[in-house]
């Protein structure tokens, strides 16, 4: 993995049943391959970021857009400290970070839909986005 492209999704209502609010993603370019992490707050995006470098440890580049919480001093110093250059989209141009964008949208679509056909509560949408990334990485392998 060389390039990640990471976004972040939410608030989302209703928070799932231990509270997270947010979907975090980090996909790579090539391959596609896709981590999501549920956090409950938007800071926790440096922390989820450094979890995901102990496992991936390949990452050259990060791309995200210019939100609070990914200019942060703390995002900033965990990419310094593993040698990740940060590659920022310029403001309102989410066609740039199209790989986490379409992949977020990929994953509610799908989610929604699990979740409908599932008859299950709103607050349980967690069960079905922790279960969609791999195989959405696998139909992008086998096709």
């Amino acid at each position: 993995m060389r390039m990640i492209h990471s976004d972040l999704c939410g608030p989302v209502e209703p928070a799932t049943l231990s509270g997270e609010r947010y979907v975090l993603t980090f996909v790579d370019e090539y391959s596609r391959f896709c981590e999501v992490c549920l956090i409950k707050k938007k800071s926790d995006i440096a922390v989820e970021f450094k979890k995901f470098l102990k496992v991936i440890d390949t990452v050259k580049r990060i791309r995200y857009d210019n939100g609070k919480e990914y200019v942060s001093g703390e995002l900033q110093k965990v990419s310094r400290n593993a040698g990740v250059e940060i590659d920022p989209c310029p403001p309102y141009t989410p066609q740039l970070n199209v790989a986490a964008e379409r992949m977020n949208r990929t994953l509610f679509d799908k989610a929604r839909s699990m979740l409908y056909d599932s008859k299950l509560p709103k607050s349980c949408w967690d069960m079905q986005s922790k279960l969609l990334p791999s195989c959405i990485t696998e139909f992008h392998v086998l096709v």
